[in-house]
């Protein structure tokens, strides 16, 4: 979790106490340093409601989902990775305390805190889930990914159709139920945030469907987050870089 090192009591009592014995210019300079200690303070606590947020939706659709078991995967910095497996009740009782359930999914890496006794903290990179069916071989049907959820609809690759002109194009920018992602099933207009036809936009805004869709991969170039394309970003919200995990660099 990220560790606020700053305390704005503190720096506002040195921008007064200052003030007549550095005259305005030194004081103009503490008000500068100000600005930004306070925009990364908000930050953090926005981050954090929009990671809890995203915990929560995902739950949600999770524990009425009885055909698979979960288990919540984490990745650290040094790329050590681990398992834990939830059961429904478990994850129904973290949503009646949801201040508290956040905090549930920080861990400590054993390993790194064996090899150099580190206390860092690391929140759940994704849910996996399991068929039963599949127990003795260990392969994970799907994997819901914690930072692509928002506004329960999950960001995949898409495969676009214009049923106006015809048109067909890809986008690693579509965002579709959470739901209907979890149940792989098929989607209707209303699953997902609609794209515009690049040759018929004007004409035909909402006449576009999805042929089919798959999970994004990671792509061995970086390629920068094109917030236009993206609805997450259209509709006020931010996609977050989160280089550990190369998040924005998928396969277009």
């Amino acid at each position: 979790m990220e560790e606020n090192i700053f305390n704005n009591k503190e720096v506002s009592f040195k921008w007064v106490e200052n003030w007549g014995k550095r005259g305005n210019e030194n004081a103009e300079k503490e008000l500068f340093l100000q600005v930004p200690i306070m925009r990364i303070r908000k930050r953090s606590e926005e981050r954090e409601r929009e990671e809890q947020q995203q915990i929560i939706e995902i739950i949600r659709h999770l524990i009425n989902n009885n055909n698979y078991i979960v288990h919540g995967y984490w990745l650290c910095e040094k790329k050590h990775e681990w398992e834990i497996q939830y059961t429904n009740d478990i994850l129904r009782k973290y949503l009646e305390i949801p201040r508290m359930m956040y905090s549930f999914f920080w861990k400590r890496c054993e390993k790194c805190n064996k090899d150099d006794e580190t206390r860092k903290m690391n929140l759940i990179t994704s849910f996996r889930l399991q068929c039963p069916s599949y127990n003795s071989k260990k392969v994970f049907t799907i994997e819901i990914i914690r930072h692509l959820e928002w506004n329960n609809h999950y960001r995949v690759f898409g495969n676009w159709k214009c049923l106006n002109c015809q048109n067909r194009w890809s986008s690693a920018y579509t965002w579709i139920s959470l739901q209907k992602f979890i149940e792989q099933k098929h989607l209707v207009q209303g699953d997902f945030f609609m794209q515009n036809c690049k040759k018929c936009k004007k004409n035909n805004n909402d006449n576009c469907t999805i042929s089919n869709y798959k999970p994004l991969e990671l792509s061995d170039s970086e390629k920068p987050h094109i917030r236009k394309l993206c609805a997450k970003c259209q509709h006020g919200a931010t996609c977050r870089h989160l280089p550990e995990l190369r998040s924005e660099y998928f396969s277009i």
